[in-house]
């Protein structure tokens, strides 16, 4: 009979060993954090307007989600993956010419890279990225950078534009009523509108006055509604082009193919 305690005391050290780890399901996990690799935009890259960012990363193992930032500051959002990608709008994201800082990171196991790159634009326009819920309405504003253009010893302002806005009617419809000059379009320019082709909104500016940069910039405004149903964190890309019109007493502006705006749902 005295045996009995001497087993309750090893059946409870066994109990003791197993609930630390000791039956081999509590030891703690041998994955290693993923190694981000940018691919592109190259280290010291020169770029202007919008830039395809791209990533590797060495494993997925941990990682929860990628997060692209310039200069400390969210642009873009990836889940993980071996390849990732994201958009940096430099215009949209307001960033001067000059240096600027890359950095891709993961989350979960928080690993990174950063690049360095050179921003170059000169006059040109960029559509604000906006934010709205499914089935409302969202205001798209087009601005100018605010960068001036420097041509042979003079520092230029910009004037003459024309603009294309591209985008997927099953998700975006636009308030073609809504369609209006901004308060950086000069009195006396001519300001025309066409939104005859399903999809696309073109505006044209015209005059030899430079546009008012101390108005935000702002030369294009239209209302688009969200279509629902569309789930929260959806990005609908607004696709654009410019072309530069001629004129006597200012710069026009720089044209760009191949831009986006982004329309995302909260």
């Amino acid at each position: 009979m005295r045996a009995l305690p001497t087993m309750l005391t090893l059946v409870t050290i066994a109990a003791l060993v197993a609930g630390c780890g000791g039956g081999g399901g509590g030891g703690t996990s041998s994955a290693l954090p993923s190694i981000v690799t940018i691919t592109a935009p190259a280290d010291g890259a020169t770029v202007s307007g919008n830039v395809p960012v791209t990533a590797t990363l060495s494993t997925t193992s941990g990682v929860t989600g990628v997060v692209f930032k310039v200069n400390g500051v969210k642009f873009d959002t990836a889940d993980a993956a071996a390849n990732v990608a994201g958009r940096l709008d430099t215009l949209s994201m307001g960033l001067g010419n000059g240096p600027q800082t890359i950095t891709i990171e993961t989350t979960g196991y928080v690993t990174s890279q950063s690049s360095a790159i050179t921003v170059n634009n000169g006059w040109c326009a960029y559509v604000q990225d906006a934010y709205g819920s499914a089935g409302g309405d969202v205001v798209v504003h087009v601005r100018l950078n605010k960068v001036s253009q420097t041509v042979g010893a003079v520092t230029t302002e910009a004037a003459g534009c024309h603009i294309v806005l591209n985008f997927d009617q099953t998700k975006l419809q636009l308030d073609a009523a809504s369609v209006a000059k901004g308060p950086a379009v000069p009195a006396g320019s001519t300001f025309t509108k066409d939104t005859s082709v399903p999809g696309t909104l073109e505006a044209t500016i015209t005059g030899n006055t430079a546009f008012t940069t101390a108005s935000g910039c702002e030369v294009l405004t239209a209302v688009f509604t969200i279509l629902a149903p569309s789930a929260a964190g959806t990005k609908n890309d607004i696709t654009f082009s410019t072309a530069e019109l001629s004129d006597t007493a200012a710069a026009p502006i720089v044209p760009f193919t191949g831009l986006a705006g982004r329309i995302t749902t909260e």
